[in-house]
C-alpha cells in the first residue's frame, strides 16, 4: 500500500511538473482546428493569411506567399463560406468546395469587401474605388473627387465606408497623397458621398453588424494607435478600450465582441486579442504571429 501511494504521488508530481495533466488516465484532447463558419481571418501583410479560433486561439494557415504590403486584406463573405483576399489581384477561397479562383487580376488591386448580398465585390487600386459582380466581370469605378483616395473599404446596407486619404491637387497635377485621413461613406453608385470624421488621422473603418456604428483606428504620431468608434450619422467619435498599439480591429458577427491585432510583446510579432464590444475584458488568444502589419476580419 505504501508503495502504491508513493507511485501515485510520483505520478501526480510528474503531471504537475509538466503542467499538462487534466487527470490520471485521461488523454489530452488536441484543440480543434478553426472552423470557417466562426473563425477570425488575420492577414499578415507581405506574408500569409491565418484562420484563428476565437475561443481557443488555434491557428491555421490558409494562404502563404503574399508578395507585398498590398497583398492580404482577407475578407469574409456574409455567410462565412468564402474568403476574398488580394495578391496582385482579387482571389476567392470557397471552403465548402475547397475551390480557389481568381476574380480579377491587377498588380495594384487590394482591400476587397463584399456587398451585403455577397454577389458583388468592391476593392481599390490606390486612388480609385471599384466594384464588380462575382459571376460576370464588369468592373465599374465609383466616381470620387480627385482630392480623395480610398483605402480600407467596408460595405454594409448603409453604403461603403472607407479611409479617405486627402490628395494635394493644388501643388501638383499628379495629386500626391498627404498624411491626412478621415472616414467617408458613399453609395455603390457613387452618390451621397459624406464625411464621417474630421480628425485627420482615422484609419481602417469597420461597420458594426447593425450598421449603426463604425469602428476605426485613430493614429497619434508615428506609434500610438487607439481604437475609436463613431455613429453612422456622424458626430463626436469616442474611444473604445485602453489599448494604444492597435494594428487592426473588427466586430464579431453578432456585434457583442471585438477582435484586435496588437503589437506583440516581442519585436516583430503581432498578437490577436478579443474584448467585449465596449473594449472591456480584453484578453489575448493564441500564440503571437510573426509580422508587423496586418488586417483582421471576423
Amino acid at each position: 500500500m505504501a508503495r502504491g501511494r508513493a507511485l501515485t504521488g510520483a505520478l501526480l508530481a510528474f503531471c504537475l511538473l509538466l503542467g499538462s495533466c487534466a487527470g490520471l488516465g485521461k488523454q489530452q484532447k488536441t484543440p480543434a482546428k478553426p472552423q470557417p463558419s466562426t473563425a477570425i481571418a488575420v492577414s499578415v501583410l507581405d506574408d500569409a493569411i491565418y484562420l484563428v479560433d476565437p475561443s481557443s486561439g488555434q491557428q491555421m494557415e490558409v494562404v502563404r506567399g503574399l508578395t507585398d504590403f498590398q497583398s492580404g486584406f482577407a475578407a469574409w463573405a456574409p455567410d462565412h463560406t468564402q474568403l476574398a483576399y488580394a495578391n496582385h489581384g482579387i482571389y476567392l477561397i470557397d471552403f465548402h468546395t475547397d475551390r480557389r479562383r481568381s476574380l480579377i487580376t491587377g498588380g495594384r488591386l487590394s482591400m476587397p469587401t463584399w456587398s451585403p448580398s455577397g454577389q458583388v465585390m468592391a476593392y481599390g487600386d490606390g486612388p480609385s474605388l471599384w466594384i464588380t459582380p462575382l459571376d460576370v466581370l464588369g468592373p465599374y469605378r465609383i466616381p470620387l473627387p480627385k482630392t480623395l483616395a480610398s483605402l480600407g473599404m467596408h460595405w454594409s446596407a448603409e453604403g461603403i465606408v472607407f479611409e479617405g486619404v486627402r490628395r494635394d491637387c493644388s501643388s501638383s497635377p499628379l495629386c500626391p497623397s498627404t498624411v491626412d485621413t478621415d472616414l467617408w461613406t458613399v453609395d455603390s453608385n457613387g452618390r451621397h458621398l459624406r464625411q464621417l470624421t474630421h480628425i485627420r488621422r482615422a484609419l481602417s473603418p469597420r461597420w458594426s453588424p447593425d450598421a449603426t456604428k463604425v469602428l476605426f483606428i485613430r493614429r497619434f504620431g508615428e506609434n500610438r494607435r487607439e481604437l475609436w468608434m463613431v455613429r453612422a450619422s456622424g458626430g463626436n467619435p469616442q474611444r473604445v478600450g485602453t489599448a494604444n498599439d492597435v494594428v487592426a480591429s473588427d466586430w464579431s458577427p453578432d456585434g457583442n465582441q471585438l477582435a484586435m491585432v496588437r503589437t506583440g510583446s516581442q519585436p516583430g510579432t503581432l498578437q490577436v486579442w478579443v474584448a467585449d464590444a465596449d473594449g472591456t475584458h480584453a484578453h489575448p488568444i493564441g500564440l503571437p504571429i510573426s509580422g508587423t502589419a496586418a488586417s483582421i476580419d471576423w
